[in-house]
């Protein structure tokens, strides 16, 4: 199986702000799929998803001459990879502003709550910003949000397709309220539809956001 990686702007409403590095799988006549079936391989054999980690860090990497933060994900077989801590090292070697690579990690993860904080930790203070990803989707936002510190949150997309939906848009309300009280970050995820777009901006324009 064959893949290769797609940047998705990341917009504010106006432009661009990053990107996040998405990995497809191609297929023989060059058309890149969606992620499920390459991940789904990937999980199949120990090493694959370090192996993908490490080629959307070394892409970030090269991106990142373009001064625009570009998000990568990181994987539960990645957190406490101390080579991919070397590599994250070198970044800062080479002098490159760690502020433009954005690990992006699942608030699924926790393989070890003590690994994890401690990798976590070291991270950030490196420099890289940390994003929670999948916000929403699993239970224990709290401990997540303890566990990890992150500078930001992404709210999952299957809780903001339905954000036109009273009760969807009131959890989405307090997710945003509780970023702006804690001077973090928010990212909605799969703002792909007219109507999504224009719910998220009353509400925003609302909070005065």
């Amino acid at each position: 199986m064959q893949y290769g990686f797609v940047c998705q702007p990341i917009s504010n409403g106006f432009e661009a702000v990053a990107y996040e590095i998405l990995v497809r799988e191609i297929t023989d006549d060059r058309a890149a799929l969606s992620s499920t079936s390459i991940l789904q391989w990937a999980h199949g054999e120990v090493g694959r998803l370090r192996a993908i980690d490490r080629d959307s860090l070394e892409l970030a990497i090269a991106s990142s001459a373009t001064g625009i933060p570009h998000h990568i994900n990181i994987s539960v077989e990645t957190v406490g990879d101390y080579g991919y801590f070397a590599d994250l090292g070198k970044v800062l070697l080479d002098g490159i502003n760690p502020s433009l690579i954005v690990l992006e990690i699942s608030e699924a993860i926790d393989p070890t709550p003590e690994l994890t904080q401690r990798w976590i930790g070291q991270i950030r203070t490196m420099g890289f910003p940390v994003i929670l990803d999948d916000f929403g989707h699993y239970h224990g936002n709290n401990r997540a949000l303890n566990l990890f510190d992150p500078d930001g949150i992404k709210i999952d997309g299957d809780i903001v397709r339905h954000c036109t939906e009273k009760r969807t848009l009131k959890i989405i309300e307090k997710d945003l309220r509780f970023c702006q009280e804690q001077d973090l970050s928010c990212v909605a995820e799969h703002v792909a539809k007219d109507a999504i777009y224009r719910e998220l901006v009353k509400l925003c324009d609302r909070l005065g956001l």
